[in-house]
């Protein structure tokens, strides 16, 4: 433990060079972990460095704390970016790497991979308030570009009920994409149905996504095809309804 972890307050110091995974050097920014706040690191008066940072050391940080940091500086989950989410008070953590999942006793870490994050981050976000309770903690659904969960990010959305019609402008997931899916830390008895329909019509081609069994946080469950069916792991079963063909043709997705 560093010796002067009692010289910090509620805070994120932030580096941008790592020595064997081990070691934070180079240090470019400090962020308060005292009250609710998003950075855009691309603004002049940025407190932080943008694309620089690949880790940081959290100090004296509460229970129920959550940091996120994207590449994109609006927050876009169609580029990559990743959550901590603090399961209880901790007088330091130290993140030496970005693109990893994490779930031991203090954290719970997830990376939503486009392409890379480390040295890439423009916008973070701190929330050190956002949840009261680890059933609290959100699980997310990642849809991939390309078969076997590979090519770019279509999207991310967490696993609460919703609909989404990808054919509209603010949807999280792009339109006529989406050829795969990535459940991360979702709950068991959650359903997902993706639809060539952006009406979520059963006239056209969908899938019924079926989640058996809790996904556990470090361990993502992928769906390389939406035109199975399969089961996955024993933890996802999938149920594919055939008209004309459904990978890279989702418009839209429900959650339930």
């Amino acid at each position: 433990m560093d010796k002067d972890v009692g010289n910090h307050g509620k805070e994120f110091v932030f580096f941008k060079r790592c020595i064997g995974n081990v070691i934070l050097i180079k240090k470019c920014g400090t962020l308060s972990a005292n009250t609710k706040n998003e950075y855009n690191l691309k603004d002049k008066n940025s407190p932080v460095s943008n694309d620089d940072v690949v880790g940081f050391k959290a100090y004296n940080i509460a229970a129920g704390t959550v940091i996120r940091m994207y590449d994109d500086s609006q927050g876009s989950t169609q580029d990559d970016w990743c959550e901590i989410i603090f399961k209880k008070d901790c007088k330091r953590v130290r993140i030496t790497d970005l693109e990893q999942q994490v779930d031991n006793d203090k954290i719970r870490m997830l990376y939503f991979r486009d392409d890379n994050l480390n040295g890439k981050v423009s916008r973070i976000e701190i929330n050190p308030g956002a949840y009261t309770s680890p059933d609290d903690y959100p699980g997310y659904l990642a849809f991939y570009s390309k078969n076997d969960c590979e090519g770019g990010l279509s999207g991310c959305v967490n696993s609460s009920a919703a609909t989404y019609n990808c054919t509209k402008d603010d949807s999280p997931i792009k339109n006529d994409d989406a050829r795969s899916l990535v459940l991360y830390a979702v709950q068991a008895d959650i359903n997902i149905v993706v639809y060539d329909n952006s009406s979520e019509s059963t006239s056209d081609d969908y899938c019924t996504i079926s989640v058996l069994e809790d996904v556990p946080a470090n361990e993502p469950c992928g769906i390389p095809t939406f035109e199975k069916n399969q089961t996955y792991e024993d933890i996802v079963k999938t149920d594919y309804e055939e008209n004309n063909g459904l990978d890279g043709k989702v418009s839209s997705i429900s959650i339930s």
